[in-house]
């Protein structure tokens, strides 16, 4: 038992001294409060109780063709901090295993949050106007 307990001491320490995984990882957590910062800035348009609905997609050749409910919106934060989890544990085994494959999941973590962070960002201005 405590020879499992030291591996995994050790392991687990010389994993957060990785800054092939810190780095990534530190980005996923700022973009992350970005997501959440950004819906609590924009609550006003966001949480509107005299609307119905909130538009979630626009098309230039026909306009808005998704409505939803507000809270529907959330969606988009919850599942960028839903992939930033899922790609670290994912990572975490692939330090001990692939390194490879814990840079390609930790950066594929943060192309996601970019993304996330545009489509919110996008979503909330077709809101506004």
């Amino acid at each position: 038992m405590d020879i499992k307990r030291t591996l995994h001491t050790v392991y687990s320490k010389a994993f957060l001294r990785d800054k092939g995984y810190v780095v990534p990882l530190g980005i996923n957590v700022v973009l992350q409060i970005l997501l959440w910062g950004m819906v609590w800035y924009y609550w006003d348009t966001i949480y509107q109780p005299d609307r119905e609905f909130f538009a979630l997609h626009y098309k230039v050749q026909y306009g808005i063709d998704f409505l939803a409910p507000w809270y529907y919106v959330l969606a988009i934060p919850a599942m960028g901090f839903l992939v930033t989890v899922m790609n670290a544990l994912l990572a975490r085994y692939g330090h001990l295993h692939e390194r490879f494959g814990m840079h390609v999941a930790m950066i594929g973590a943060c192309s996601v949050q970019v993304i996330l962070l545009w489509a919110l960002y996008l979503i909330i201005q077709v809101n506004i106007f």
